[in-house]
Protein backbone atom coordinates (compact mmCIF):
# COMPACT_ATOMS: atom_id res chain seq x y z
CA UNK A 1 0.00 0.00 0.00
CA UNK A 2 1.56 3.45 -0.92
CA UNK A 3 1.65 5.81 1.74
CA UNK A 4 2.04 10.17 0.60
CA UNK A 5 3.52 12.29 2.97
CA UNK A 6 4.44 15.95 1.93
CA UNK A 7 8.25 16.66 0.67
CA UNK A 8 10.56 17.51 3.39
CA UNK A 9 14.34 18.41 2.79
CA UNK A 10 15.72 15.45 3.35
CA UNK A 11 13.60 14.83 -0.35
CA UNK A 12 15.44 17.34 -2.01
CA UNK A 13 18.69 14.99 -4.17
CA UNK A 14 14.97 12.54 -4.80
CA UNK A 15 13.01 15.05 -6.32
CA UNK A 16 15.69 16.24 -8.33
CA UNK A 17 16.66 12.74 -9.62
CA UNK A 18 12.97 12.14 -10.17
CA UNK A 19 12.18 15.73 -12.11
CA UNK A 20 15.00 14.93 -14.44
CA UNK A 21 13.50 11.72 -15.05
CA UNK A 22 10.35 12.37 -15.13
CA UNK A 23 11.00 15.40 -17.95
CA UNK A 24 13.02 12.90 -20.53
CA UNK A 25 10.57 10.72 -20.54
CA UNK A 26 7.41 10.81 -23.27
CA UNK A 27 4.79 11.76 -20.80
CA UNK A 28 6.12 15.37 -21.75
CA UNK A 29 6.11 17.44 -24.70
CA UNK A 30 9.58 19.82 -24.29
CA UNK A 31 12.25 19.93 -22.35
CA UNK A 32 12.58 21.93 -19.40
CA UNK A 33 15.61 24.38 -18.29
CA UNK A 34 17.18 22.08 -15.13
CA UNK A 35 17.06 25.86 -13.40
CA UNK A 36 13.36 25.34 -13.03
CA UNK A 37 13.43 22.25 -10.91
CA UNK A 38 15.89 23.73 -8.24
CA UNK A 39 13.22 26.64 -8.45
CA UNK A 40 10.89 24.51 -7.74
CA UNK A 41 12.24 22.75 -4.78
CA UNK A 42 13.75 26.26 -3.46
CA UNK A 43 9.88 27.07 -3.53
CA UNK A 44 8.84 24.16 -1.99
CA UNK A 45 11.04 24.82 0.89
CA UNK A 46 10.10 28.07 1.24
CA UNK A 47 6.17 26.34 2.43
CA UNK A 48 5.01 28.40 -0.40
CA UNK A 49 0.86 28.72 -0.18
CA UNK A 50 0.66 28.07 -4.36
CA UNK A 51 2.06 24.68 -4.26
CA UNK A 52 2.30 20.87 -2.67
CA UNK A 53 4.56 18.23 -3.48
CA UNK A 54 3.75 14.93 -1.84
CA UNK A 55 6.42 12.13 -1.49
CA UNK A 56 5.29 8.87 -2.75
CA UNK A 57 6.27 5.53 -0.69
CA UNK A 58 6.36 1.85 -1.56
CA UNK A 59 7.30 -0.94 1.05
CA UNK A 60 9.90 1.81 2.80
CA UNK A 61 10.92 2.63 -0.52
CA UNK A 62 10.46 5.76 -2.41
CA UNK A 63 8.46 5.44 -5.38
CA UNK A 64 7.79 8.79 -6.61
CA UNK A 65 6.04 12.11 -6.02
CA UNK A 66 2.97 14.14 -7.05
CA UNK A 67 3.23 18.38 -7.53
CA UNK A 68 0.36 20.44 -7.67
CA UNK A 69 -0.13 23.93 -7.64
CA UNK A 70 -3.50 26.01 -5.98
CA UNK A 71 -5.48 28.69 -7.64
CA UNK A 72 -8.89 30.04 -7.27
CA UNK A 73 -11.76 29.99 -9.95
CA UNK A 74 -14.38 32.12 -10.80
CA UNK A 75 -15.97 29.52 -13.35
CA UNK A 76 -15.83 26.47 -10.18
CA UNK A 77 -16.62 28.47 -7.49
CA UNK A 78 -13.37 27.79 -5.30
CA UNK A 79 -10.43 26.28 -5.11
CA UNK A 80 -8.83 24.15 -8.10
CA UNK A 81 -6.28 22.09 -7.44
CA UNK A 82 -3.72 21.92 -10.73
CA UNK A 83 -2.04 18.52 -10.77
CA UNK A 84 0.77 19.42 -12.16
CA UNK A 85 2.98 16.48 -12.28
CA UNK A 86 2.74 12.70 -11.05
CA UNK A 87 5.76 10.61 -11.37
CA UNK A 88 5.58 7.01 -10.84
CA UNK A 89 9.06 5.06 -10.23
CA UNK A 90 9.27 2.28 -13.17
CA UNK A 91 9.65 -0.31 -10.51
CA UNK A 92 6.70 0.99 -9.13
CA UNK A 93 4.83 1.10 -12.10
CA UNK A 94 1.10 -0.74 -11.95
CA UNK A 95 0.53 -1.39 -8.67
CA UNK A 96 -2.18 1.15 -8.43
CA UNK A 97 0.25 4.04 -7.04
CA UNK A 98 -1.53 7.01 -9.44
CA UNK A 99 -4.96 6.38 -8.85
CA UNK A 100 -4.51 5.93 -5.00
CA UNK A 101 -2.77 9.19 -5.24
CA UNK A 102 -5.39 10.53 -7.32
CA UNK A 103 -7.96 9.55 -4.57
CA UNK A 104 -5.23 10.91 -1.24
CA UNK A 105 -5.60 14.29 -3.24
CA UNK A 106 -9.11 14.47 -2.93
CA UNK A 107 -9.25 13.88 1.07
CA UNK A 108 -6.23 15.80 1.28
CA UNK A 109 -8.54 18.99 -0.51
CA UNK A 110 -11.93 18.20 0.13
CA UNK A 111 -12.87 22.02 -0.34
CA UNK A 112 -11.58 22.31 -3.98
CA UNK A 113 -14.37 22.78 -6.44
CA UNK A 114 -11.81 21.34 -9.64
CA UNK A 115 -9.29 18.89 -9.71
CA UNK A 116 -7.31 19.71 -13.16
CA UNK A 117 -4.51 17.93 -14.87
CA UNK A 118 -2.85 17.80 -18.53
CA UNK A 119 -1.35 14.60 -20.02
CA UNK A 120 0.27 14.54 -23.20
CA UNK A 121 -2.10 12.55 -25.79
CA UNK A 122 0.05 9.66 -26.53
CA UNK A 123 0.48 8.52 -23.22
CA UNK A 124 -2.33 6.45 -23.09
CA UNK A 125 -1.65 4.69 -19.89
CA UNK A 126 -2.37 8.00 -17.99
CA UNK A 127 -5.55 8.81 -20.10
CA UNK A 128 -6.66 5.26 -19.19
CA UNK A 129 -5.78 6.12 -15.41
CA UNK A 130 -7.09 9.64 -15.13
CA UNK A 131 -10.68 8.40 -16.83
CA UNK A 132 -10.71 5.49 -14.28
CA UNK A 133 -10.45 8.06 -11.85
CA UNK A 134 -13.41 10.48 -13.52
CA UNK A 135 -11.54 13.26 -15.47
CA UNK A 136 -12.64 14.04 -18.65
CA UNK A 137 -10.99 16.01 -22.00
CA UNK A 138 -11.73 19.33 -21.56
CA UNK A 139 -13.13 21.25 -24.95
CA UNK A 140 -10.97 24.18 -24.04
CA UNK A 141 -7.90 25.63 -26.06
CA UNK A 142 -4.72 25.92 -23.98
CA UNK A 143 -2.66 29.23 -24.78
CA UNK A 144 0.22 30.29 -23.20
CA UNK A 145 2.70 32.98 -22.88
CA UNK A 146 6.12 32.09 -21.82
CA UNK A 147 8.63 34.64 -20.35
Amino acid sequence: MALFREITKDDREFFLESVKDFYTSPAVIHPVPEENFHNTINDLMSESPYEKCFIFEHGGEKAGYGLVSLTWSNEAGGLVVLIEEIYVKEAFRGQGIGSAFLEFLEGAFKEAKRFRLEVERDNLDAVRLYERCGFSELSYMQMIKEK
